[in-house]
């Protein structure tokens, strides 16, 4: 006997349902992160963030088949995202040295990409495409900010912690700043009295 539409065993039916479609993407995701991290899939770079990829597109097809407007808002906005991983992660693997170039285009790509779906369908993918602009100029800015310190502590070594000179005696001997990295200092002091040592190494 069919249970008639609205009834408890239909509602019932959907919710098991939902739930099933839920756990099995949790799941599918889970395994899709340890290609995604080691950064190989079916033997090769190129593929590592294929699997990924695939849950998100499942997701998103579910999203259009059964889900609401709103469902399918947030899940073309998450397809944007795992996309630019997918094509992050295997330039990352072989050519890390390109990472901010790919990076650049990658987000250029999409936003075109975004521009020239339909006005409907655009508000998700544009969010998407938000995110992983926001997500990149943040890593850029982090990463200038590690190399300029870098830079400030190898060019500066004056904010380095003071030696002493060893040209210096007594009340005299004041710190002088170390002006290469531990292991080869050198302190610029004066010399035996009458002249100048200029630079002293330091050990």
């Amino acid at each position: 006997m069919t249970a008639p539409a609205g009834s408890t065993a239909v509602a019932a039916g959907r919710v098991l349902g939902w739930l099933g479609y839920a756990v099995a993407l949790t799941v599918a995701a889970g395994c899709a992160l340890v290609p995604l991290a080691w950064g190989r899939a079916a033997g090769t770079p190129l593929l590592a963030g294929g699997p990924l990829l695939v849950v998100a597109l499942a997701l998103f097809g579910g999203a259009l088949l059964a889900g609401g407007r709103t469902f399918r808002a947030v899940t073309a906005g998450l397809l944007v995202p795992v996309l630019a991983t997918a094509l992050f992660r295997p330039v990352a693997a072989l050519r890390p040295g390109l990472l901010l170039v790919a990076a650049g285009v990658i987000v250029l790509a999409l936003a075109g990409a975004v521009r020239l779906l339909p006005a409907r369908l655009r508000t998700g993918p544009r969010i998407g495409a938000l995110v992983v602009a926001a997500g990149l100029a943040q890593a850029v800015a982090s990463l200038t900010a590690y190399q300029a310190g870098r830079v400030v502590d190898g060019s500066l070594p004056a904010w380095r912690a003071p030696v002493r000179c060893p040209h210096r005696t007594g009340a005299g001997n004041s710190p002088s700043p170390c002006c290469s990295p531990p292991g080869r200092r050198r302190c610029c002091c004066p010399g035996p009295p009458g002249r100048w040592s200029g630079w002293s190494a330091v050990r």
